[in-house]
This record gives C-alpha cells, sequence and structure tokens, in this order.
C-alpha cells in the first residue's frame, strides 16, 4: 500500500474545505478558483488537475451548461454522486470522442455540488495514461470534500491601508514614535488598486519601500522589498 499525505485547505471565498495530496499536487491558488496540478506535469501545461470554482447560478442551471460545453466534443455519462461530507451531487463525466466510440486522449469529469447560494464546480483533468492513478487520487480527495458558508465580504482600500499600518506598527512597537519625531520620510500609500488586489506601499524610515499585496477577499498578502 502506498502511504499518502495531505494538507488540509479552506477557502472561504469559494466555499469549501478538503484536504489535498501534497506529495503528488502543487496548490495554485488565486481569488476565484483552486487548483491542484500534478507535480509531474509541465508546470506551464499540466495535464492533470483538479479545480474547484464557484457559480452563483443553481446546480442544474449550471449542469445544464457544462452538459451543452463539454457534448461538442465528448459523449457524455451523468448521474449523482454521495460525498460524505457534502451529500448528494451531479456528476459529469466526458471520456469518449464524440461518434468515434473511442477515449479521448485528455478526459474530464465535472462534480457539480449544491451550496447554499450557488454551487461548486469541482472539474478533474486527467490523461488517458493517468486516468486510473490520477482518476482514484481525485476520488480520494473528493470524497471528504465540505461546502461551507462563503465569506463575500471584500476589503476596501482604506481597509487595506489600516491593516498594513496596524500590521507595522505591530511588528515594530519604535515606528509610531519614529513617525511622530519627524525626522525621517515615512508614509504609507495605495499602490495600486484593483477588484481583486490592493497594494499598500510602506516607506520605511530606513528608506525601504515595501508592498503589501493584499487579496481583498480572503486578506492572503504577499510582501516584496526594495
Amino acid at each position: 500500500e502506498e502511504t499518502v499525505r495531505y494538507e488540509h485547505v479552506r477557502n472561504d471565498a469559494l466555499g469549501f474545505e478538503m484536504d489535498f495530496e501534497y506529495e503528488n499536487l502543487a496548490r495554485r491558488s488565486d481569488a476565484d478558483r483552486e487548483c491542484f496540478v500534478s507535480l509531474r506535469d509541465l508546470p506551464g501545461s499540466p495535464m492533470n488537475a483538479l479545480e474547484v470554482t464557484y457559480r452563483a447560478e443553481n446546480a442544474e442551471t449550471v449542469a445544464a451548461a457544462v452538459r451543452e460545453e463539454l457534448s461538442q466534443k465528448y459523449e457524455l455519462l451523468e448521474g449523482t454522486r454521495e460525498l460524505a461530507r457534502a451529500g448528494s451531487c451531479l456528476r459529469i463525466e466526458a471520456s469518449g470522442r464524440k461518434g468515434t466510440g473511442t477515449m479521448a486522449d485528455l478526459l474530464q469529469v465535472v462534480t457539480i455540488l449544491p451550496a447554499s447560494e450557488g454551487c461548486l464546480v469541482v472539474t478533474e483533468h486527467f490523461s488517458a495514461e493517468a486516468a486510473e492513478g490520477f482518476g482514484r487520487r481525485f476520488s480520494y480527495m473528493l470524497n471528504p470534500l465540505a461546502v461551507i458558508d462563503r465569506r463575500v465580504d471584500s476589503l476596501s482600500d482604506e481597509d487595506a491601508l489600516t491593516a498594513v499600518r496596524n500590521y507595522c506598527t505591530l511588528s515594530n512597537p519604535d515606528l509610531a514614535e519614529i513617525v511622530n519625531a519627524g525626522e525621517y520620510p515615512v508614509y504609507w500609500e495605495l499602490s495600486s488598486s484593483t477588484d481583486a488586489q490592493a497594494v499598500v506601499l510602506f516607506r520605511s524610515y530606513t528608506g525601504a519601500q515595501i508592498r503589501y499585496n493584499m487579496d481583498r477577499v480572503t486578506g492572503n498578502t504577499r510582501v516584496t522589498e526594495f
């Protein structure tokens, strides 16, 4: 038997939590999706991956849209699946080339889980050669997946500025005194602002320019320093 190690993932923005197999899959998070890709594939074009996204429509509406899109190239198998923590969900399997009776090189299985204000769409992508291995791995990951209440609040520009000021002050108790003394140019300003991200620039008394790249929904922040 193979020993498998998992890391727990909770995404309040999309509304789910699950365990992913970190020894074989790398986690790539974006504001509107979570993606777990095979470490064995090329980073730029992974063939084996599991993707989780949120849709505001109900599960049946989304299933109809997925069905219409996939049926253009694939023969489809449809049904329901019972997950240990998420309950009954819709499952659409696209594995055969349309009209040929042969298996496609790249396969997809789409699982659609009803949520309180929409649904989660979990798409398994895998090659025919890896179908048995990755199909089994993704199935193990999906079974304990749980749907949770989404956190839809997002940080405003002022929230981001306040958060960074508080963080800097707490990290350096002497900073407030330095700012009040006025001997060195110290300031915080909004460097850039998009719907997904706010970037706050902190100009330190040392001359360093530190940018806090903050995701508006999750609060996750990447820091760069010049």
